[in-house]
Order: structure tokens, then sequence, then C-alpha cells
């Protein structure tokens, strides 16, 4: 391989790629390329690719000036390099453009521009251009990929403290080439990765994207998904209710659990997930019964509160467990959480004791957390028995939360890394760890059938336009949702005699061009149950329009409907995946909970049910005795949509579930793109 513009100050790209093959012990040649240099680093330098035979170079970094890339990159492909490594990221879009077309037409693979290399440590070859990694990162099973050169190397150097090692990680920068999903799909096929960590800022194949990960899974291997930038704030986005509570990101999250990837927010929990993975046999199906001891009882009850919520039952200790600690226990009640605290302060051997009695009980227990606080004068003996009872060779395996409160110095860390078990850095952190795993296991054991393909059209060009109530209404309802009854007058008059005909309570709502937040602008009466309130309101409603400017206002007079359970069903138009159907909690707490699922179409009857699963609405009863009706609902929008390519987003909320399982839309909007006339 060779370096070009290398160079012996390794505060550089050029110097600490090349400080870094050295260094890492890569076994092929390597080749400086510099005009101003003879030897670098003890290496024959040449001053250019044309000065070594054709073909002699397989992989090229090129850690050269912007300005001489494109240049430098065509001379690589001219003499036969294969692939190309390109650091620098301030190239303007014709270089990039030019660059893009180099590794379309010649066949050579790019990583970058933007990218700060690759480290793969299994095979000790880092062509990496920063020298920023732990001095505690050894070879592994796990291979990372980001965006950001930073963010790899922080998630990287998060490893070590749970017992996880490298195989190797890459970031692509700007992907002009090679992308995340190209090298989550090479990891996927090889056996010696059995974790695959992947930070998403932005996703531009989502095709590839399920593809890759779906491989991975099914293959038996964990993929961690961090997902970058998850506000809303596309133009298009908060066109609806629905647009603003979906956000940016929400549609490629929820895309991403759904071809079986473990989806998280917080980088620590990385690391800890993995070294947890590494602790369970991989059989595990699922963290039911987790038993916690713990040396405070107040942080006993956080990781209670933490496991509960995450789906771990914190079963009552079996009798001969109880009657154990009756024995061997001074002053602790035979409960779980078990807090030791008072025990170990006149006997710190119990540490050890206990949690050897608690792993032995593999019929009750899936796994013991056990949370160690120690102080000054006690951590190091502490630690060793925690040490003892956490390293024996017993069935039910151990996560060990150790927290010191003057914080942990070597000699108390060493304590904890004699054995083969990750240290979590505390209790409640490693219940959410826990909590979030079991979750993941639960989930991935039914996958929906994703079918993305073909063009797949993001926010399209013109300008937005937002259907009026009733045409809302008339557009959805040849979706096969169903409306309250009711009809839509142009006068206040006629609005008395449509409720009348209708009987009982009617509601009027406003259908105008200038109001698209009909609630909070006064245009919905509700429970009008005389026909003087319906013509009142009514005149109140189109008189307000006229006043607006919209001598086309109407008012529609529907039937009251109750609403046991109010859903949210809804269609945003995703730049990435295209248009897709969104699910969740409805009525006035859509908003402010924000709980929503969302998937791409085509969606068929497994990916509806998939989307209720993981909505707060399939734990809601009503909805689990009618969920049927919810899926059809969901499949029949999606299928609308496939046909309506001037979809923008659709906003049907609430969404009235009755308790004989009808499902009635109370309200609806549609937004149209409008494309401008030529002239």
């Amino acid at each position: 391989m060779a370096v070009v513009g290398a160079t012996a100050e390794e505060t550089k790209f050029g110097g600490a790629a090349l400080r870094n093959l050295v260094d890492f012990g890569f076994s092929g040649t390597i080749h400086p390329v510099n005009p101003s240099h003879s030897t670098i680093a003890g290496l024959p330098c040449v001053a250019s690719l044309s000065d070594l035979p054709p073909g002699s170079v397989e992989l090229a970094v090129m850690a050269v000036p912007s300005r001489f890339v494109v240049q430098e990159c065509q001379a690589a492909v001219a003499h036969g390099v294969g692939a190309i490594i390109v650091f620098a990221s301030d190239l303007p879009p014709e270089d990039l453009a030019e660059l893009r077309e180099l590794a379309t037409t010649s066949g050579v693979r790019l990583l970058g521009p933007n990218t700060s290399g690759l480290s793969n440590l299994r095979d000790r070859f880092v062509p990496r251009g920063a020298k920023t990694h732990s001095r505690n990162l050894g070879p592994g099973n796990v291979a990372v990929f980001a965006q950001s050169g930073g963010l790899s190397a922080t998630i990287t150097n998060l490893l070590p403290p749970y017992g996880v090692g490298l195989a190797y990680t890459v970031s692509v920068g700007q992907q002009l080439d090679v992308d995340l999903w190209d090298l989550t799909d090479h990891a996927a096929g090889d056996d010696d990765i059995d974790t695959i960590v992947v930070a998403v800022e932005d996703v531009t194949r989502p095709d590839a994207m399920v593809a890759a990960v779906r491989r991975a899974v099914t293959t038996g291997k964990l993929v961690v998904a961090l997902r970058l930038g998850r506000t809303a704030s596309g133009a298009a986005a908060v066109a609806t209710h629905t647009g603003a509570i979906v956000g940016d990101a929400g549609p490629s999250l929820d895309l991403l659990a759904a071809a079986g990837a473990l989806v998280v927010d917080d980088i620590d929990m990385i690391a800890a997930l993995i070294g947890l993975r590494n602790l369970l046999p991989p059989t595990v199906r699922g963290l039911d019964r987790v038993a916690v001891m713990t040396t405070s009882g107040a942080e006993g009850a956080l990781i209670a509160d933490v496991l509960h919520d995450g789906g771990c039952a914190l079963l009552p200790l079996p009798d001969e467990s109880q009657a154990w600690v009756g024995a061997n226990l001074r002053m602790v009640p035979p409960t779980n959480p078990l807090d030791t605290g008072g025990a170990i302060v006149t006997d710190q051997r119990s540490i050890a004791e206990t949690l050897t009695h608690l792993r032995t009980l593999d019929r009750d227990i899936d796994l013991v957390l056990a949370n160690i606080t120690a102080f000054a004068d006690n951590y190091e003996f502490v630690y060793e028995c925690a040490h003892d009872g956490a390293s024996a060779d017993l069935p039910v395996p151990i996560v060990l939360a150790a927290r010191h409160v003057e914080g942990l110095n070597d000699k108390g860390i060493a304590h904890l890394r004699q054995g083969a078990f990750p240290r979590f850095r505390s209790g409640p952190f490693a219940a959410r760890v826990i909590a979030r795993y079991n979750t993941w296991l639960r989930a991935s054991t039914t996958l929906p059938g994703l079918h993305l393909s073909g063009s797949r059209p993001g926010v399209t060009t013109g300008a937005p336009v937002t259907l009026p109530y009733w045409q809302s209404r008339l557009r959805l309802a040849s979706a096969g949702l169903g409306f309250p009854a009711g009809d839509v007058v142009d006068d206040a008059t006629l609005a008395g005699k449509v409720a009348a005909d209708i009987g009982g309570p009617v509601a009027l709502k406003l259908s105008s061009t200038t109001l698209n937040h009909k609630t909070l602008g006064g245009g919905v009466a509700l429970g009008l149950t005389d026909a003087e309130a319906v013509t009142s309101a009514a005149e109140r409603m189109l008189s307000m329009a006229r006043d607006n400017g919209d001598a086309s206002a109407v008012v529609s007079v529907e039937a009251m409907m109750p609403a046991p359970v109010e859903l949210l069903l809804g269609a945003v138009r995703d730049p990435a995946l295209g248009p897709c159907v969104v699910l969740g909690l409805g009525g006035s707490v859509a908003e402010a909970l924000a709980e929503v699922v969302t998937l791409p179409i085509p969606l068929e009857r497994d990916a509806a049910a998939w989307m209720l699963d993981h909505s707060a609405l399939g734990r809601m009863p009503l909805v689990t005795a009618h969920r049927g009706a919810i899926e059809d609902a969901v499949v029949a929008l999606a299928s609308w949509l496939d046909h309506h390519d001037d979809v923008v987003s659709v906003d049907i909320n609430p969404l009235a579930l009755s308790l004989d399982g009808t499902l009635t839309a109370l309200d609806a909007r549609v937004v149209l793109h409008v494309v401008p006339e030529e002239r």
C-alpha cells in the first residue's frame, strides 16, 4: 500500500496513518510517497506513485491537500490501484462530482472523503489518519462503522472496560462510494464478527440498510444502531401534527428496529450492551427473572423501578434462598432486591458468598445484578470479594456494577479486571442496559417483512397545499376509512336542518383554506344538541372564514361519536424513505407524548401488527381485543398512499376506536404537493 502525502509529523494525517501502520505491525509493503523526503519512519520514500511498478499498490491513502486530491486519485487509478482512502474534508462540489464519477467508471473502491480511515486490529492493519486509540483496546469480534471519525473513535474507546475487543472500525465520511451499508453487509458475512455497531447520521439507501441489517441479525449477530439527528426541522415534516410528531429521524429509527437492529440514543450504552451480551448464553431469549444484590437499599429501589419498566420481573427469592439468607446474613430481609449493606459492615466476605449462592439458582433466576458501592476505607477488600463471587464458574450469569464514592483507582480496577467479566459504572445504569436488551430480545423474535424496492421519492418540489377538512375527508373515504354520519353546508340555517336530521348531539367543523388548526382557531364546536345552537355556531364560523378572506368556506355537521380509545393514524413523505404510515396514541395527548411508530410502504399485515406491538397502543385492553381492525386500517392507508403520489402528509387524529371495534375518523387533514406550472 502507499501513503500519498506521508510525513514524519504524526499530528498530520499522513504521519499518523504511516505511524499506525508501522506501530500496529502491518505485514505488507508500505510505500511512503512524498517528493521532499528520501525516507520516512525508516522506510524508503518515492516522489510519486509513478515511481513504483504498475499494479504494485492495492490501496492508496490520500493524505494530500484538497486541491491535489482529484489529480492524485486519477493518477492512482491509472497506476492500477484498486482502493483509495481520501482524508480531505473541504473538497468543492465539482471535485466531489469528479471523484464519484471516477469511482463509478473505473471500478476503484473509494472510502471518504472526510474520513479518518479504518482500523483493523484483528489483522494489525491500521491506515488511520489519527492516533486516538485507547491503550487498552485489543482485537475482538466487534465491528464499528460511523460517518464521523471522532464518533467511531469514541465508541471504540468505550469498549475496554466491558472486556470487549475490536475487529475493525471504519469512518465513511461523505460516502461517495463505500457507505455504511456496504460495510454492514460485509461484516454480516464475516463469521468472526458477532456484533456490528453502526452510527447513522442520514439514510441514503434504505433498501440496502434493511438488507444488510436483516442479513446480520438472521445469522445471529447483534446490530446496535445509534441514530443521530432526531428533531423535526424540515418544512414538509411540520405540514401536519403527524409530521412534527414523527420528526426527522423517526421513520429511519423505526425501520432500523423493524429490520432487527437494537436502536439506542446513548453512546455510553453501546459498549455496555455488548458487554452484557457477551455474558449471556447464545440461546437466551429473555431476561424476565432478575435477582438484585445491592449494598445500598435506596439504589436497589431505583434499580427495581428501571427493571420493571423494561419488562424484567423481580420475583420473590425462592424458598431455599430465603432460608439461606436467614441462616447466613445478619440483619438482611430475604427480599429481591437483596440489601446486604448491613451485613457487609461486619462481614465483607458475605458479598462473595451471597453472589455465589444466587448464581446457583438457574431454575429460578436468569441473571444476577450485583450493585456494589464501596468506601475509601474498605474498597479493596470489597471489590476482591465481588470479584470472587463474579468469577466463579456458575450457571447464572452476573452483571457487576461497581461504584467507588471517591473514584476507582488503578488497584481497585485491577481487582475487578482479574475476571473475564465487564464492570458497569453503577447499578441503575446496568439496570437500564439490562432492560433495554430485554426489550430488544422480546422484539427480535418476530420481525416483519419489509419490501423496499424501486424508486421511492422523498419530499417533492412545489408548494405544499393543505386541503380543508371536508376535502380531506372525501379523499380519505376512498381509502376505506369511516367517518361520522353528516353533511357539509355553506349556510348556517341549513346546518341546523342537517343537525335535526341526524338527531342527537352533533359536531361542527369549519372547512376553510385559511384555518389549518381548527380547534385552536375556534373552528370546532362539539356536543351541540339543538338547532339554534347549531345555527349560531355555524354562522360564527362562516363569518370568521369570510373575514379571513375565504368566501368558499363550508361547515360540516356530523354526529358525535364516542371515543373510548383515540388513535393517531397518518402519513409522512420522508426524504429518504418516501411515503410512510404513522400509528400511535391520538387525541390531545398525541403531541405531548409523541408516541408513534412509522414504517415506509408497501406494508403488509405482519408489518402493521409489528407497528401495533411497538406502540403504547398495543398494551391497551380495548386495542388488544380489536387489533385486527387497526391492522386493516394501517394496511388500507398504506395501499391508498401507494396510489397517490401527490400526498405529502396525512393527519387522522383522533381515529376513534369504539367498544365494538369500529374505527371512525373524527378529524382529518391531507397535505398535497403542487408542481409549479411551466411558463
